[in-house]
């Protein structure tokens, strides 16, 4: 009997039009067409969003930002999904939360009767981007980036000129380099003769840019398989403060001075640590700082390794500004471009 209760609830659920957990969506239908399958049909200019790309792509922030914004200064939105905030803030790089992205995959795999039905039109407007996406975009999805204006071309272990030459050496011994580099030389004599040519690392890096803002339908485009080989690395902390509009401090301007004073942007870094930790207790706080239940008792006086935390973790694996450690890179190792006298040289 329970079972044959719980079956009618369904059905009568169906028949008034809501389904549980998404708020009210329209009439669906047990044997329509599911949305996903509608929208190949009648809006082929679409890419339904799944959870393969991560929530906190840039498609996932326009949709939910969209979301959002047509559901501004509603007492309940539409789906009803739980991260919702009637107050709309006019931000586009939100990350789009779980039960966003939940709500989307669920209702495109709703049966209509076509694609009139109200629900396949919220789909269509929240839960999908352009069927052809910037390989810029892409490469960001898969957890690296193309390489842009915030990144050094002299430094030798990061940025563009590592990037170029290891482009010089797959393309090494080819008639035609694949981006087809302007002042391109089959083995060059001397062998580094490219390598140190300032104008044909410029070229490189405006083929690298043009090529990424090229759009793709997938990653087997072989537009996208040139960028992802030849202009994208992984991304680092110190790569998304940069794009902030942040400067990497020079750590070599935080010694103390010949009197053992500390300096000022340093003690300014080190108290600014400690407001941030000092209710954790030892091996709690952010960077686990040996004897933090002391050394937080002493905002003049900064532990003689607490910087070797900057030297190594600006350099860590992420993938958005969403980890913990973009926020301590640009906290604690970056200033404001304006502070000049601590930045590090390019």
């Amino acid at each position: 009997m329970a079972n044959t209760n719980l079956a009618k609830t369904a059905y009568g659920l169906l028949g008034t039009g809501v389904l549980l957990g998404a708020g009210y969506i329209g009439r669906p239908y047990i044997f329509g067409d599911k949305i996903a399958d509608l929208l190949k049909v009648h809006n082929t200019e679409k890419q339904l969003l799944t959870s393969a790309s991560p929530s906190y792509s840039e498609r996932w922030k326009k949709a939910w930002f969209n979301y959002r914004k047509d559901n501004q200064n509603k007492e309940k939105d539409v789906w009803e999904i739980g991260d919702w905030d009637k107050t709309f803030v006019k931000k586009d790089d939100i990350v789009a939360p779980t039960s966003f992205v939940d709500a989307c995959e669920r209702n495109s795999r709703v049966s209509v009767s076509s694609h009139l039905n109200p629900l396949y039109k919220q789909v269509l407007d929240w839960c999908t981007s352009d069927s052809k996406v910037s390989i810029k975009d892409l490469i960001r999805d898969s957890g690296k980036r193309i390489l842009n204006k915030f990144d050094s071309k002299t430094k030798e272990d990061s940025g563009w000129k590592p990037l170029f030459k290891r482009y010089l050496t797959s393309n090494k011994n080819r008639e035609q380099d694949v981006l087809k580099v302007s002042g391109w030389v089959n083995n060059p004599d001397p062998a580094n003769k490219l390598e140190n040519n300032a104008q044909i690392l410029e070229d490189f890096i405006s083929k690298c840019t043009a090529l990424s803002e090229k759009t793709v339908e997938n990653v087997g485009d072989a537009n996208y398989q040139d960028a992802v080989s030849y202009c994208s690395d992984d991304i680092h902390a110190e790569d998304l403060v940069k794009e902030s509009g942040r400067k990497m401090i020079d750590l070599s301007k935080l010694t103390p001075s010949s009197d053992g004073t500390a300096n000022a942007l340093a003690r300014e870094i080190w108290q600014k640590y400690i407001k941030k930790n000092e209710n954790k207790d030892n091996g709690e706080d952010e960077w686990k700082v040996d004897q933090w239940h002391l050394k937080k008792k002493t905002p003049e006086s900064i532990p003689e390794k607490f910087w070797d935390n900057c030297k190594n973790k600006r350099k860590s694996n992420i993938r958005s500004v969403e980890d913990t450690l973009f926020e301590q890179v640009k906290n604690y190792c970056s200033v404001e471009s304006s502070r000049t006298e601590y930045i590090e040289a390019d």
